[in-house]
C-alpha cells in the first residue's frame, strides 16, 4: 500500500523530471492501477507532448520510468514499485497483449500445439504468464536472452 508521503514525492518527482524536459502535463498517482494486482500504482501522465515521452515503441516512456525509478529510491527509505503511462498507453498495450495472449491460449489448447510469441519486455510477459496461469490445459515459460527473450505457449504436460 502507498503512503501519502510515498505519493508525494512519486508526484514531485515525475513533475520535476517533465519540467525539465520541457513537457507539458498533468499528473496523476492512481492505486489499484492493475485489476490483476491490488498494490499496484500507476503515475498517469496526461499530455500533449505524448509523443515525445512516449517514443517509438514505449522507448521514451521506459526511459522516464527508469529515470524517475532511480531518483524515487534515492528520496525513500523504503521501495516502491510502480509503472509510469503516459495517455493511457501501457494500458491500451496491456489490454492488447492480454487479448493476444487469449486468442493464443485458445490456439494452443484447439491445436495441441506450442506457439512463441514476439520478444517482449519482462512486464510484459508478465502479464502474459499471469494470463496463462489461469488457464488448465496450457502452461508458459520464457524463452531466448536479452532483447529476444520472449513466452512459449504450450499444452500443459
Amino acid at each position: 500500500m502507498i503512503t501519502d508521503e510515498q505519493k508525494k514525492v512519486l508526484e514531485k518527482v515525475t513533475k520535476e523530471i517533465l519540467e525539465k524536459l520541457n513537457a507539458k502535463g498533468n499528473v496523476f498517482i492512481v492505486t489499484n492501477a492493475m485489476p490483476e494486482d491490488d498494490d499496484s500504482v500507476c503515475v498517469q501522465i496526461q499530455s500533449k507532448d505524448s509523443g515525445f515521452l512516449i517514443g517509438k515503441s514505449g522507448n521514451n516512456l521506459f526511459a522516464l520510468q527508469h529515470l524517475i525509478r532511480i531518483i524515487v529510491s534515492k528520496r525513500l527509505e523504503d521501495k516502491l514499485n510502480f509503472i509510469v503511462d503516459v495517455n493511457s498507453y501501457i494500458e491500451n498495450q496491456r489490454e492488447d497483449i492480454i487479448d493476444k495472449a487469449a486468442n493464443v491460449i485458445a490456439d494452443v489448447e484447439k491445436t495441441g500445439q506450442a506457439i512463441e510469441l514476439n520478444p517482449m519486455n519482462s512486464y510484459e510477459r508478465r502479464l502474459v504468464h499471469m494470463k496463462v496461469a489461469r488457464k488448465n490445459l496450457v502452461e508458459s515459460e520464457s524463452v531466448g536472452e536479452g532483447l529476444e527473450r520472449r513466452v512459449l505457449i504450450k499444452p500443459a504436460e
